[in-house]
């Protein structure tokens, strides 16, 4: 579990002869202006350094206060695992391992299971930001896929689109990245016109080996890199002055 950061005003509020409700009043007043500025920082960085998974990292984010005279800002696995291992690091790992638990595998004849997993591509001009999509389609790609009834083959796709890739681990895969893409109508209503761009591969207890391996995650450490960006002794210095100025002027 990646430890919380935690900020104590104890010593700084000791500094001043207040009584006990001024002493609670100006440490909120303080962790309230520091919360807000941390949380400023640390947005900053996660937008910066994330794209796809940057709302599964913010579900994983906590702030909490103890007592009068501190405040922990942490992540928890609690919403989504995945903003936790971004933020301290994964080793790698095997997708396959964690399908086999999973309780949407289907059983196969004979023994065994299957999942079914989609991939969504965004259009070409999309942000595709959202960990909804798996990436964007080159405007190739796009372009023949809209006007193609079927999912499209191998044969259907330019040249430099036709490569099965190899993955870090050295496994060849069996399919091209848009080997299969198809279009398929995903309005909610009637009268709304929408589409959605998948492509779909299968999982299964007769998966070949490192076929879902997965090369885990370095790690980010955004919450340290804030805390050392973060002026605090700055934002105390303001924040104390304008209270007593507040409470004294």
């Amino acid at each position: 579990m990646l430890a919380p950061i935690l900020i104590d005003l104890s010593g700084v509020i000791d500094e001043f002869v207040l009584t006990e409700n001024e002493t609670k009043s100006l440490s909120q007043f303080v962790l309230s202006n520091i919360g807000d500025e941390y949380m400023r920082y640390w947005e900053k960085n996660i937008d910066t350094h994330l794209h796809s998974a940057r709302s599964e990292y913010k579900q994983g984010i906590f702030v909490e206060q103890p007592d009068e005279y501190s405040m922990i800002f942490g992540m928890t696995p609690r919403q989504s695992k995945l903003g936790l291992m971004l933020e301290e690091g994964a080793s790698s790992f095997d997708i396959k391992e964690g399908m086999a638990a999973s309780s949407k595998k289907k059983p196969k004849k004979g023994g065994g299971w299957y999942i079914t997993v989609p991939f969504r591509h965004a259009t070409s001009e999309a942000l595709a930001e959202s960990m909804t999509f798996s990436g964007k389609m080159p405007k190739e790609i796009e372009k023949l896929v809209k006007v193609t009834e079927k999912p499209l083959n191998l044969a259907d796709l330019p040249s430099q689109y036709q490569e099965r890739k190899t993955s870090w681990v050295g496994y060849k895969h069996k399919a091209a990245i848009y080997e299969g893409l198809h279009r398929r109508d995903i309005s909610a209503t009637d009268k709304e016109k929408r589409s959605g761009y998948y492509t779909f591969r299968r999982i299964s207890d007769k998966s070949e080996e490192n076929s879902w391996a997965h090369p885990g995650f370095e790690p980010l450490k955004l919450m340290e890199k804030s805390l050392s960006e973060l002026p605090i002794d700055q934002i105390v210095d303001r924040s104390v002055d304008k209270f007593l100025q507040m409470k004294f002027l």
